[in-house]
Protein backbone atom coordinates (compact mmCIF):
# COMPACT_ATOMS: atom_id res chain seq x y z
CA UNK A 1 0.00 0.00 0.00
CA UNK A 2 1.26 3.50 -0.77
CA UNK A 3 2.04 5.32 2.43
CA UNK A 4 -0.01 8.57 1.21
CA UNK A 5 -2.76 6.28 1.00
CA UNK A 6 -5.79 7.93 3.20
CA UNK A 7 -8.23 5.35 4.55
CA UNK A 8 -11.50 7.04 6.48
CA UNK A 9 -14.36 5.70 7.99
CA UNK A 10 -17.75 7.47 8.27
CA UNK A 11 -20.27 5.95 10.73
CA UNK A 12 -23.51 7.13 11.93
CA UNK A 13 -26.98 5.64 12.37
CA UNK A 14 -29.35 5.56 9.47
CA UNK A 15 -31.33 9.05 8.82
CA UNK A 16 -28.10 10.99 10.09
CA UNK A 17 -26.91 11.10 6.66
CA UNK A 18 -23.47 9.00 6.99
CA UNK A 19 -24.25 7.59 3.29
CA UNK A 20 -24.44 10.94 2.02
CA UNK A 21 -21.55 11.99 3.32
CA UNK A 22 -19.23 9.61 2.50
CA UNK A 23 -19.99 10.01 -1.55
CA UNK A 24 -19.59 13.97 -1.27
CA UNK A 25 -16.12 13.29 0.33
CA UNK A 26 -15.41 10.77 -1.83
CA UNK A 27 -16.21 13.10 -4.65
CA UNK A 28 -14.23 15.92 -3.21
CA UNK A 29 -11.46 13.66 -2.78
CA UNK A 30 -11.21 12.50 -6.71
CA UNK A 31 -12.08 16.39 -7.79
CA UNK A 32 -8.44 16.71 -5.88
CA UNK A 33 -7.35 14.64 -8.57
CA UNK A 34 -6.91 11.18 -6.63
CA UNK A 35 -8.38 7.69 -7.05
CA UNK A 36 -11.22 6.86 -4.63
CA UNK A 37 -13.23 3.52 -3.69
CA UNK A 38 -15.55 3.99 -1.11
CA UNK A 39 -17.89 0.74 -0.30
CA UNK A 40 -21.04 1.06 2.07
CA UNK A 41 -22.45 -1.38 4.95
CA UNK A 42 -25.92 -0.94 6.45
CA UNK A 43 -28.97 -2.81 7.85
CA UNK A 44 -32.16 -2.74 6.11
CA UNK A 45 -33.30 0.05 8.71
CA UNK A 46 -34.78 3.22 7.95
CA UNK A 47 -34.05 4.59 10.85
CA UNK A 48 -31.59 3.71 13.14
CA UNK A 49 -28.94 1.03 13.15
CA UNK A 50 -25.18 1.60 12.08
CA UNK A 51 -24.31 2.44 8.67
CA UNK A 52 -20.93 2.61 7.97
CA UNK A 53 -19.01 4.13 4.18
CA UNK A 54 -15.44 3.15 4.17
CA UNK A 55 -13.19 5.49 1.44
CA UNK A 56 -9.69 4.62 0.64
CA UNK A 57 -8.00 7.48 -1.42
CA UNK A 58 -4.81 7.31 -3.16
CA UNK A 59 -2.61 9.14 -6.26
CA UNK A 60 -2.17 5.70 -7.69
CA UNK A 61 -5.37 3.40 -9.30
CA UNK A 62 -7.23 1.67 -6.53
CA UNK A 63 -8.76 -1.93 -7.22
CA UNK A 64 -10.47 -2.88 -3.50
CA UNK A 65 -10.89 -1.69 -0.11
CA UNK A 66 -8.31 -2.62 2.22
CA UNK A 67 -8.33 -2.99 6.46
CA UNK A 68 -7.95 -0.17 8.95
CA UNK A 69 -8.72 3.58 8.60
CA UNK A 70 -6.75 7.01 9.41
CA UNK A 71 -9.68 9.18 10.56
CA UNK A 72 -12.82 8.21 11.80
CA UNK A 73 -15.96 10.85 11.48
CA UNK A 74 -17.71 9.39 14.30
CA UNK A 75 -21.90 10.63 13.89
CA UNK A 76 -22.54 8.91 17.20
CA UNK A 77 -21.33 7.44 20.22
CA UNK A 78 -21.68 3.63 18.74
CA UNK A 79 -19.23 4.69 15.38
CA UNK A 80 -16.71 4.84 18.19
CA UNK A 81 -17.36 1.96 19.98
CA UNK A 82 -17.55 -0.22 16.69
CA UNK A 83 -14.75 1.30 15.20
CA UNK A 84 -12.25 2.04 17.64
CA UNK A 85 -9.58 -0.55 17.25
CA UNK A 86 -10.02 -0.08 13.07
CA UNK A 87 -8.09 3.47 13.50
CA UNK A 88 -4.07 3.22 12.57
CA UNK A 89 -1.65 4.82 15.21
CA UNK A 90 -1.56 8.26 15.19
CA UNK A 91 -4.37 8.70 13.36
CA UNK A 92 -8.08 10.80 14.27
CA UNK A 93 -11.08 10.47 15.20
CA UNK A 94 -13.52 13.15 14.55
CA UNK A 95 -16.45 13.46 17.12
CA UNK A 96 -19.04 15.29 18.65
CA UNK A 97 -18.37 17.03 21.40
CA UNK A 98 -21.85 15.97 23.72
CA UNK A 99 -20.24 12.41 23.77
CA UNK A 100 -16.70 13.07 24.55
CA UNK A 101 -16.64 12.10 27.79
CA UNK A 102 -18.34 8.41 27.76
CA UNK A 103 -16.87 7.08 24.22
CA UNK A 104 -13.91 4.87 24.82
CA UNK A 105 -10.42 7.00 24.10
CA UNK A 106 -6.94 5.18 23.27
CA UNK A 107 -3.88 7.46 23.99
CA UNK A 108 -1.85 6.92 20.64
CA UNK A 109 -4.95 8.59 18.55
CA UNK A 110 -5.83 12.06 18.00
CA UNK A 111 -9.38 12.86 19.25
CA UNK A 112 -11.00 15.74 17.18
CA UNK A 113 -14.12 17.52 19.20
CA UNK A 114 -16.36 19.74 17.26
CA UNK A 115 -19.44 21.10 18.90
CA UNK A 116 -22.00 19.91 16.26
CA UNK A 117 -24.99 20.89 18.64
CA UNK A 118 -23.85 24.59 18.55
CA UNK A 119 -23.08 24.95 15.30
CA UNK A 120 -26.34 23.28 14.09
CA UNK A 121 -28.31 25.37 16.31
CA UNK A 122 -26.43 28.28 14.75
CA UNK A 123 -27.42 27.13 11.21
CA UNK A 124 -31.01 26.48 12.07
CA UNK A 125 -31.07 23.05 11.21
CA UNK A 126 -29.78 19.36 12.21
CA UNK A 127 -29.56 18.43 7.85
CA UNK A 128 -26.95 20.27 8.30
CA UNK A 129 -24.63 17.98 10.18
CA UNK A 130 -23.00 15.97 7.33
CA UNK A 131 -21.88 19.37 5.73
CA UNK A 132 -20.14 20.51 8.86
CA UNK A 133 -18.18 17.08 9.39
CA UNK A 134 -16.92 17.46 5.57
CA UNK A 135 -15.69 20.80 6.42
CA UNK A 136 -13.97 19.37 9.45
CA UNK A 137 -12.63 16.38 7.59
CA UNK A 138 -11.42 18.40 4.77
CA UNK A 139 -9.71 20.63 7.15
CA UNK A 140 -8.17 18.02 9.08
CA UNK A 141 -6.89 16.98 5.54
CA UNK A 142 -5.47 20.34 4.28
CA UNK A 143 -8.15 19.89 1.52
CA UNK A 144 -8.39 22.83 -1.07
CA UNK A 145 -11.53 24.95 0.21
CA UNK A 146 -12.16 25.66 -2.70
CA UNK A 147 -12.23 22.65 -4.15
CA UNK A 148 -14.67 21.12 -2.33
CA UNK A 149 -16.80 24.19 -2.77
CA UNK A 150 -16.88 23.34 -6.25
CA UNK A 151 -18.20 20.13 -5.23
CA UNK A 152 -20.95 21.06 -3.46
CA UNK A 153 -22.22 23.43 -5.92
CA UNK A 154 -22.16 20.67 -8.41
CA UNK A 155 -24.02 18.32 -5.94
CA UNK A 156 -26.89 20.52 -4.93
CA UNK A 157 -27.01 22.91 -7.91
CA UNK A 158 -30.63 21.19 -8.99
CA UNK A 159 -31.73 22.08 -6.08
CA UNK A 160 -31.45 25.89 -6.34
CA UNK A 161 -29.06 28.76 -5.17
CA UNK A 162 -30.15 28.91 -1.76
CA UNK A 163 -29.77 25.36 -0.57
CA UNK A 164 -25.92 25.29 -2.70
CA UNK A 165 -25.12 28.75 -0.24
CA UNK A 166 -26.77 27.07 3.10
CA UNK A 167 -24.76 24.01 2.67
CA UNK A 168 -21.55 25.74 1.98
CA UNK A 169 -21.79 27.71 5.21
CA UNK A 170 -22.32 24.72 6.66
CA UNK A 171 -19.48 23.15 5.46
CA UNK A 172 -17.50 26.05 5.92
CA UNK A 173 -18.25 26.42 9.45
CA UNK A 174 -16.99 22.97 10.39
CA UNK A 175 -13.89 23.81 8.62
CA UNK A 176 -13.03 27.23 10.28
CA UNK A 177 -13.99 25.48 13.49
CA UNK A 178 -10.79 22.68 13.85
CA UNK A 179 -8.40 25.56 13.93
CA UNK A 180 -5.06 24.06 12.97
CA UNK A 181 -4.89 20.29 13.80
CA UNK A 182 -1.50 19.09 13.36
CA UNK A 183 -1.80 15.45 11.40
CA UNK A 184 0.81 13.80 8.79
CA UNK A 185 -1.26 13.22 5.89
CA UNK A 186 -3.05 15.34 3.86
CA UNK A 187 -5.22 15.33 0.60
CA UNK A 188 -2.76 17.63 -1.85
CA UNK A 189 -4.23 19.12 -4.86
CA UNK A 190 -3.28 17.81 -7.69
CA UNK A 191 -5.27 19.36 -10.11
CA UNK A 192 -8.71 19.72 -10.40
CA UNK A 193 -10.63 16.85 -11.84
CA UNK A 194 -13.62 17.41 -13.17
CA UNK A 195 -13.12 14.49 -15.88
CA UNK A 196 -12.93 11.44 -14.03
CA UNK A 197 -16.53 9.77 -12.99
CA UNK A 198 -16.63 8.57 -9.73
CA UNK A 199 -19.71 6.62 -9.33
CA UNK A 200 -21.30 3.01 -8.18
CA UNK A 201 -22.27 -0.15 -10.23
CA UNK A 202 -26.06 0.66 -10.42
CA UNK A 203 -25.17 4.21 -12.08
CA UNK A 204 -22.53 2.57 -14.42
CA UNK A 205 -25.10 -0.40 -15.73
CA UNK A 206 -28.18 3.08 -16.23
CA UNK A 207 -25.29 4.70 -18.48
CA UNK A 208 -24.34 1.10 -20.02
CA UNK A 209 -28.10 0.80 -20.53
CA UNK A 210 -28.94 4.27 -22.10
CA UNK A 211 -25.90 4.26 -24.68
CA UNK A 212 -27.25 1.15 -25.75
CA UNK A 213 -30.51 2.36 -26.53
CA UNK A 214 -32.65 1.24 -24.47
CA UNK A 215 -36.00 2.76 -24.47
CA UNK A 216 -38.49 0.51 -21.72
CA UNK A 217 -37.16 0.07 -18.57
CA UNK A 218 -39.79 -2.16 -16.19
CA UNK A 219 -38.64 -2.70 -12.67
CA UNK A 220 -40.64 -2.96 -9.06
CA UNK A 221 -38.14 -1.96 -6.49
CA UNK A 222 -35.47 -3.89 -4.79
CA UNK A 223 -32.35 -3.54 -3.23
CA UNK A 224 -29.56 -3.34 -4.27
CA UNK A 225 -30.75 -2.72 -7.87
CA UNK A 226 -33.59 -0.46 -7.19
CA UNK A 227 -31.58 2.69 -7.49
CA UNK A 228 -31.20 2.16 -11.33
CA UNK A 229 -35.12 3.16 -11.50
CA UNK A 230 -34.04 6.28 -9.53
CA UNK A 231 -30.99 7.29 -12.20
CA UNK A 232 -32.77 6.16 -14.99
CA UNK A 233 -35.85 7.94 -14.30
CA UNK A 234 -33.75 11.08 -14.41
CA UNK A 235 -33.07 10.41 -17.98
CA UNK A 236 -36.26 9.27 -19.16
CA UNK A 237 -37.26 12.96 -20.98
CA UNK A 238 -34.22 13.76 -22.61
CA UNK A 239 -33.30 10.00 -23.96
CA UNK A 240 -37.53 9.62 -24.55
CA UNK A 241 -37.14 6.29 -21.99
CA UNK A 242 -40.42 4.96 -20.95
CA UNK A 243 -39.57 4.12 -16.91
CA UNK A 244 -42.06 2.10 -15.30
CA UNK A 245 -42.22 0.98 -12.18
CA UNK A 246 -44.70 -1.52 -11.59
CA UNK A 247 -47.37 -3.05 -9.37
CA UNK A 248 -44.64 -5.95 -9.05
CA UNK A 249 -41.63 -8.07 -10.52
CA UNK A 250 -44.35 -10.13 -12.56
CA UNK A 251 -45.52 -7.40 -14.09
CA UNK A 252 -42.29 -5.39 -14.78
CA UNK A 253 -41.11 -8.83 -16.92
CA UNK A 254 -44.36 -9.04 -18.66
CA UNK A 255 -44.31 -5.63 -19.62
CA UNK A 256 -40.70 -5.82 -21.03
CA UNK A 257 -41.56 -8.64 -23.02
CA UNK A 258 -44.18 -6.67 -24.25
CA UNK A 259 -41.88 -3.62 -25.21
CA UNK A 260 -39.56 -5.98 -26.77
CA UNK A 261 -42.46 -7.77 -29.04
CA UNK A 262 -42.84 -3.99 -30.22
CA UNK A 263 -39.70 -3.60 -31.11
CA UNK A 264 -37.63 -1.31 -28.57
CA UNK A 265 -34.90 -2.66 -26.11
CA UNK A 266 -36.38 -3.60 -22.42
CA UNK A 267 -34.41 -3.81 -19.00
CA UNK A 268 -35.51 -5.22 -16.31
CA UNK A 269 -33.52 -4.73 -13.01
CA UNK A 270 -33.95 -6.66 -9.67
CA UNK A 271 -32.75 -8.72 -6.66
CA UNK A 272 -32.91 -12.43 -6.08
CA UNK A 273 -36.55 -12.41 -4.63
CA UNK A 274 -37.60 -10.40 -7.71
CA UNK A 275 -36.34 -12.90 -10.08
CA UNK A 276 -38.25 -15.68 -8.27
CA UNK A 277 -40.96 -14.24 -9.66
CA UNK A 278 -40.30 -13.25 -13.39
CA UNK A 279 -38.88 -17.07 -14.16
CA UNK A 280 -42.13 -18.35 -15.26
CA UNK A 281 -41.90 -15.00 -17.73
CA UNK A 282 -38.31 -15.68 -18.61
CA UNK A 283 -39.42 -18.47 -19.88
CA UNK A 284 -41.73 -17.57 -21.91
CA UNK A 285 -39.61 -14.56 -23.54
CA UNK A 286 -37.11 -17.59 -24.12
CA UNK A 287 -39.80 -19.81 -26.50
CA UNK A 288 -40.99 -16.56 -27.98
CA UNK A 289 -37.61 -15.72 -29.47
CA UNK A 290 -37.53 -12.21 -27.45
CA UNK A 291 -34.45 -10.38 -26.69
CA UNK A 292 -34.37 -8.66 -23.13
CA UNK A 293 -31.86 -7.71 -20.45
CA UNK A 294 -32.43 -8.54 -16.82
CA UNK A 295 -30.12 -7.17 -14.46
CA UNK A 296 -30.30 -9.72 -10.94
CA UNK A 297 -28.27 -7.86 -8.11
CA UNK A 298 -27.64 -11.06 -6.05
CA UNK A 299 -27.97 -10.16 -2.06
CA UNK A 300 -27.69 -12.61 1.11
CA UNK A 301 -29.95 -15.08 0.67
CA UNK A 302 -32.70 -17.24 0.80
CA UNK A 303 -35.61 -15.40 1.57
CA UNK A 304 -34.97 -12.22 2.50
CA UNK A 305 -32.15 -13.02 3.79
CA UNK A 306 -30.21 -9.91 5.08
CA UNK A 307 -31.13 -7.82 2.46
CA UNK A 308 -28.91 -4.67 2.36
CA UNK A 309 -25.77 -7.44 2.14
CA UNK A 310 -23.21 -9.05 -0.58
CA UNK A 311 -23.47 -12.68 -1.82
CA UNK A 312 -22.50 -14.50 -5.04
CA UNK A 313 -25.42 -17.19 -4.22
CA UNK A 314 -27.67 -16.50 -7.27
CA UNK A 315 -25.35 -18.50 -10.12
CA UNK A 316 -27.16 -21.85 -10.22
CA UNK A 317 -30.28 -20.18 -10.16
CA UNK A 318 -29.74 -17.74 -13.07
CA UNK A 319 -28.04 -20.40 -15.46
CA UNK A 320 -31.40 -22.82 -14.70
CA UNK A 321 -34.69 -20.62 -14.03
CA UNK A 322 -37.74 -21.29 -15.78
CA UNK A 323 -39.03 -24.75 -16.85
CA UNK A 324 -37.44 -26.25 -19.78
CA UNK A 325 -34.73 -25.45 -21.87
CA UNK A 326 -33.86 -22.10 -24.22
CA UNK A 327 -30.62 -20.68 -24.51
CA UNK A 328 -29.63 -17.46 -22.38
CA UNK A 329 -26.47 -15.54 -21.86
CA UNK A 330 -25.45 -15.00 -18.23
CA UNK A 331 -22.24 -12.52 -17.70
CA UNK A 332 -21.44 -11.11 -14.43
CA UNK A 333 -19.34 -7.85 -14.30
CA UNK A 334 -16.19 -7.30 -11.82
CA UNK A 335 -15.90 -3.95 -11.00
CA UNK A 336 -18.02 -0.31 -12.28
CA UNK A 337 -16.00 0.42 -15.33
CA UNK A 338 -16.50 -2.99 -16.74
CA UNK A 339 -20.17 -2.94 -15.78
CA UNK A 340 -20.75 -0.22 -18.61
CA UNK A 341 -19.34 -1.95 -21.09
CA UNK A 342 -21.37 -5.64 -20.18
CA UNK A 343 -24.79 -3.89 -19.70
CA UNK A 344 -23.92 -2.30 -23.28
CA UNK A 345 -22.60 -5.50 -24.93
CA UNK A 346 -25.86 -7.57 -23.21
CA UNK A 347 -28.44 -5.55 -25.33
CA UNK A 348 -26.12 -6.64 -28.45
CA UNK A 349 -26.25 -10.40 -27.58
CA UNK A 350 -29.73 -10.38 -26.63
CA UNK A 351 -30.49 -8.89 -30.19
CA UNK A 352 -28.46 -10.50 -31.81
CA UNK A 353 -29.45 -14.11 -30.76
CA UNK A 354 -32.80 -12.65 -29.73
CA UNK A 355 -32.93 -14.50 -26.25
CA UNK A 356 -32.68 -13.12 -22.64
CA UNK A 357 -29.29 -12.06 -21.49
CA UNK A 358 -28.89 -12.16 -17.83
CA UNK A 359 -26.13 -9.31 -16.00
CA UNK A 360 -25.49 -10.98 -12.54
CA UNK A 361 -24.36 -8.23 -10.27
CA UNK A 362 -24.13 -8.14 -6.46
CA UNK A 363 -24.55 -5.45 -3.94
CA UNK A 364 -21.15 -4.64 -3.24
CA UNK A 365 -20.22 -4.21 -6.93
CA UNK A 366 -24.17 -2.02 -7.14
CA UNK A 367 -23.45 0.43 -4.34
CA UNK A 368 -19.66 0.66 -4.27
CA UNK A 369 -17.72 3.74 -5.72
CA UNK A 370 -15.12 3.91 -7.84
CA UNK A 371 -13.41 6.60 -9.58
CA UNK A 372 -12.91 5.04 -13.49
CA UNK A 373 -11.98 7.04 -16.67
CA UNK A 374 -14.57 8.52 -19.06
CA UNK A 375 -15.97 6.33 -21.24
CA UNK A 376 -14.51 5.32 -24.13
CA UNK A 377 -17.60 5.22 -26.54
CA UNK A 378 -15.99 5.76 -29.93
CA UNK A 379 -15.81 1.88 -31.06
CA UNK A 380 -19.45 1.12 -29.23
CA UNK A 381 -21.77 0.67 -32.33
CA UNK A 382 -25.33 -1.00 -31.90
CA UNK A 383 -26.39 -4.09 -33.31
CA UNK A 384 -30.22 -4.97 -33.39
CA UNK A 385 -29.41 -8.11 -35.44
CA UNK A 386 -31.50 -9.70 -37.88
CA UNK A 387 -34.62 -6.71 -37.58
CA UNK A 388 -36.51 -6.18 -41.16
CA UNK A 389 -36.80 -2.64 -41.51
CA UNK A 390 -40.45 -1.52 -42.95
CA UNK A 391 -38.83 -0.89 -46.51
CA UNK A 392 -37.34 -4.66 -46.50
CA UNK A 393 -40.88 -5.80 -44.60
CA UNK A 394 -42.45 -4.64 -47.97
CA UNK A 395 -40.61 -6.93 -50.16
CA UNK A 396 -40.70 -9.56 -48.25
CA UNK A 397 -42.98 -12.17 -49.93
CA UNK A 398 -43.53 -15.23 -46.90
CA UNK A 399 -42.74 -13.90 -44.15
CA UNK A 400 -42.05 -16.50 -41.11
CA UNK A 401 -41.23 -15.51 -37.77
CA UNK A 402 -40.21 -18.15 -36.59
CA UNK A 403 -37.97 -19.97 -39.55
CA UNK A 404 -36.47 -23.05 -39.32
CA UNK A 405 -34.45 -23.46 -42.53
CA UNK A 406 -31.56 -21.04 -40.79
CA UNK A 407 -28.15 -22.39 -40.51
CA UNK A 408 -27.76 -20.21 -37.10
CA UNK A 409 -31.69 -20.68 -35.75
CA UNK A 410 -32.28 -16.60 -35.97
CA UNK A 411 -34.72 -15.90 -38.22
CA UNK A 412 -35.96 -12.51 -39.14
CA UNK A 413 -37.65 -10.00 -36.54
CA UNK A 414 -39.65 -7.08 -37.23
CA UNK A 415 -41.93 -4.88 -36.11
CA UNK A 416 -46.15 -5.87 -35.61
CA UNK A 417 -48.00 -3.91 -37.62
CA UNK A 418 -45.33 -3.96 -40.67
CA UNK A 419 -46.24 -4.80 -44.33
CA UNK A 420 -46.46 -8.49 -45.06
CA UNK A 421 -45.06 -9.44 -42.20
CA UNK A 422 -48.21 -11.12 -39.88
CA UNK A 423 -46.33 -11.19 -36.50
CA UNK A 424 -47.68 -14.09 -34.26
CA UNK A 425 -45.87 -15.01 -31.13
CA UNK A 426 -47.25 -16.66 -27.50
CA UNK A 427 -45.75 -18.46 -24.70
CA UNK A 428 -46.95 -22.04 -26.92
CA UNK A 429 -44.99 -24.36 -29.23
CA UNK A 430 -45.64 -22.96 -32.94
CA UNK A 431 -44.80 -23.75 -36.25
CA UNK A 432 -42.71 -21.36 -38.70
CA UNK A 433 -45.36 -18.93 -38.76
CA UNK A 434 -46.16 -18.67 -34.75
CA UNK A 435 -49.59 -20.80 -35.07
CA UNK A 436 -49.85 -23.07 -31.84
CA UNK A 437 -48.58 -27.02 -33.02
CA UNK A 438 -47.79 -29.98 -30.58
CA UNK A 439 -46.65 -31.47 -33.57
CA UNK A 440 -43.85 -33.62 -33.21
CA UNK A 441 -41.99 -32.90 -36.30
CA UNK A 442 -42.20 -29.16 -35.92
CA UNK A 443 -41.56 -29.50 -32.15
CA UNK A 444 -37.99 -31.32 -32.72
CA UNK A 445 -37.07 -28.66 -35.54
CA UNK A 446 -38.13 -25.40 -33.25
CA UNK A 447 -36.35 -26.78 -30.21
CA UNK A 448 -33.20 -27.50 -32.45
CA UNK A 449 -33.57 -23.82 -34.24
CA UNK A 450 -33.87 -22.25 -30.18
CA UNK A 451 -31.10 -24.30 -29.17
CA UNK A 452 -28.55 -24.16 -31.62
CA UNK A 453 -28.53 -19.96 -31.46
CA UNK A 454 -26.07 -19.94 -28.57
CA UNK A 455 -23.15 -21.61 -30.56
CA UNK A 456 -22.90 -18.42 -33.20
CA UNK A 457 -22.09 -16.11 -30.07
CA UNK A 458 -18.49 -15.10 -30.85
CA UNK A 459 -16.05 -17.24 -28.67
CA UNK A 460 -13.92 -14.20 -28.47
CA UNK A 461 -16.18 -12.56 -25.99
CA UNK A 462 -17.13 -14.89 -23.23
CA UNK A 463 -12.75 -16.10 -23.03
CA UNK A 464 -11.74 -16.28 -19.53
CA UNK A 465 -10.26 -12.20 -18.90
CA UNK A 466 -6.74 -13.24 -17.90
CA UNK A 467 -4.81 -10.43 -15.05
CA UNK A 468 -0.88 -11.85 -14.77
CA UNK A 469 1.99 -10.46 -13.42
CA UNK A 470 5.65 -11.57 -13.67
CA UNK A 471 6.63 -15.09 -13.32
CA UNK A 472 2.79 -16.48 -11.83
CA UNK A 473 2.95 -19.38 -9.08
CA UNK A 474 -0.94 -19.64 -8.79
CA UNK A 475 -4.60 -18.57 -10.24
CA UNK A 476 -6.58 -16.69 -8.44
CA UNK A 477 -10.21 -17.73 -9.88
CA UNK A 478 -12.94 -15.94 -9.26
CA UNK A 479 -15.74 -14.17 -10.84
CA UNK A 480 -18.40 -10.86 -10.76
CA UNK A 481 -17.73 -8.43 -8.17
CA UNK A 482 -14.63 -10.62 -5.85
CA UNK A 483 -12.14 -9.54 -8.77
CA UNK A 484 -11.77 -6.05 -7.19
CA UNK A 485 -10.50 -7.65 -3.94
CA UNK A 486 -8.22 -10.66 -6.22
CA UNK A 487 -6.79 -7.86 -8.00
CA UNK A 488 -5.93 -5.87 -4.13
CA UNK A 489 -4.32 -8.94 -3.40
CA UNK A 490 -1.88 -9.39 -6.87
CA UNK A 491 -0.38 -6.27 -5.95
CA UNK A 492 -0.20 -6.90 -2.43
CA UNK A 493 1.81 -10.32 -3.42
CA UNK A 494 3.71 -8.85 -5.57
CA UNK A 495 5.30 -6.52 -3.04
CA UNK A 496 6.61 -9.59 -1.62
CA UNK A 497 7.74 -11.19 -4.55
CA UNK A 498 4.70 -13.55 -5.37
CA UNK A 499 4.03 -13.37 -8.91
CA UNK A 500 0.34 -14.63 -9.70
CA UNK A 501 -2.32 -14.78 -12.76
CA UNK A 502 -6.37 -14.22 -11.95
CA UNK A 503 -8.94 -15.78 -14.08
CA UNK A 504 -11.72 -13.77 -13.87
CA UNK A 505 -15.11 -15.69 -15.42
CA UNK A 506 -16.90 -12.73 -16.69
CA UNK A 507 -18.86 -14.55 -19.15
CA UNK A 508 -20.87 -18.19 -16.71
CA UNK A 509 -22.71 -19.06 -19.77
CA UNK A 510 -22.02 -19.74 -22.36
CA UNK A 511 -18.84 -21.14 -20.53
CA UNK A 512 -15.25 -20.74 -21.51
CA UNK A 513 -14.20 -25.14 -20.96
CA UNK A 514 -10.94 -24.48 -23.47
CA UNK A 515 -9.50 -21.82 -21.32
CA UNK A 516 -10.88 -23.20 -18.28
CA UNK A 517 -8.39 -26.63 -18.88
CA UNK A 518 -5.54 -24.47 -20.47
CA UNK A 519 -4.94 -22.35 -17.09
CA UNK A 520 -6.00 -24.28 -14.59
CA UNK A 521 -3.67 -27.08 -15.60
CA UNK A 522 -0.79 -24.98 -15.66
CA UNK A 523 -0.77 -23.44 -12.00
CA UNK A 524 -2.29 -24.52 -8.12
CA UNK A 525 -5.38 -22.04 -8.15
CA UNK A 526 -7.18 -20.90 -4.90
CA UNK A 527 -10.62 -20.46 -6.03
CA UNK A 528 -12.56 -16.97 -4.19
CA UNK A 529 -16.42 -17.03 -4.19
CA UNK A 530 -18.56 -15.51 -2.05
CA UNK A 531 -21.24 -18.15 -1.28
CA UNK A 532 -20.70 -21.53 0.85
CA UNK A 533 -21.30 -24.33 -1.91
CA UNK A 534 -18.43 -23.04 -4.76
CA UNK A 535 -21.09 -22.72 -7.24
CA UNK A 536 -18.11 -21.49 -10.05
CA UNK A 537 -16.21 -24.92 -8.72
CA UNK A 538 -19.06 -26.99 -9.29
CA UNK A 539 -19.37 -25.46 -13.18
CA UNK A 540 -15.90 -25.77 -13.53
CA UNK A 541 -15.88 -29.36 -12.60
CA UNK A 542 -18.99 -29.74 -14.65
CA UNK A 543 -17.45 -28.41 -17.85
CA UNK A 544 -13.92 -29.64 -16.95
CA UNK A 545 -13.49 -32.41 -14.88
CA UNK A 546 -10.92 -30.62 -13.14
CA UNK A 547 -11.77 -29.87 -9.53
CA UNK A 548 -10.14 -26.68 -7.28
CA UNK A 549 -9.48 -27.99 -3.91
CA UNK A 550 -8.12 -24.94 -2.46
CA UNK A 551 -11.28 -22.52 -1.85
CA UNK A 552 -11.61 -19.35 0.20
CA UNK A 553 -15.58 -18.83 0.46
CA UNK A 554 -17.21 -16.24 2.17
CA UNK A 555 -20.74 -15.54 2.84
CA UNK A 556 -20.87 -13.29 5.94
CA UNK A 557 -22.49 -10.65 3.65
CA UNK A 558 -19.53 -8.59 3.56
CA UNK A 559 -17.03 -8.19 0.64
CA UNK A 560 -13.76 -9.86 0.63
CA UNK A 561 -10.60 -8.03 2.03
CA UNK A 562 -7.34 -8.11 -0.12
CA UNK A 563 -5.26 -8.83 2.90
CA UNK A 564 -7.31 -12.19 3.47
CA UNK A 565 -6.92 -13.60 0.38
CA UNK A 566 -3.24 -12.87 0.16
CA UNK A 567 -3.14 -15.08 3.47
CA UNK A 568 -4.80 -17.78 1.85
CA UNK A 569 -2.66 -17.91 -1.12
CA UNK A 570 0.09 -18.54 1.39
CA UNK A 571 -1.33 -20.97 3.06
CA UNK A 572 -1.54 -23.19 -0.43
CA UNK A 573 1.54 -22.07 -1.58
CA UNK A 574 3.12 -23.85 2.02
Amino acid sequence: MNEEDVKIIVGGPAGSGAMSLGVIIGRAIKRHGWYVYAYDDYPSLIKGGHNMVHIRASKDKIYAQRKGADILIALDKLSVEKHLNDVFKDGVIIHNSNIEKTIPKRDDITYVSVNFTRILNELGHIKYYNMVALGVVAKVLNMNKKVVENVIKDTFKSKGKDIVDENIKAMAYGYDEVGDVKYSKEIELIKEDKKRLFINGNESATLGAIKSGVKYVGMYPMTPTSPILTYMSKYEKDKKIIVKQTEDEIAAINSAIGASFSGVRSLVATSGGGFSLMVEALGMAGIMELPIVIIEGQRASPSTGMPTYTEQGDLRFVLHASQGEFPRVVVSPGDVEETFYVVFDAFNIADQLQIPVIVLMDKHLCSVHETVDRFNTTSLKIDRGKFLTEEEAKKIKEYKRYDTNMDDGISYRTIPSYPNTMYVSSSYEHDDTGFTSEDTEIRNKQMEKRMKKINFLDKDIYKIRVYETHNPIINLVCWGSTKMACMEAQRMLLDEGIGSRILHYLYLHPFPSDDSIKYLSELPSLLVESNYTSQLGGLIREHTGIEIKNRYLKYDGRPFYPEDIVNKVKEVLR
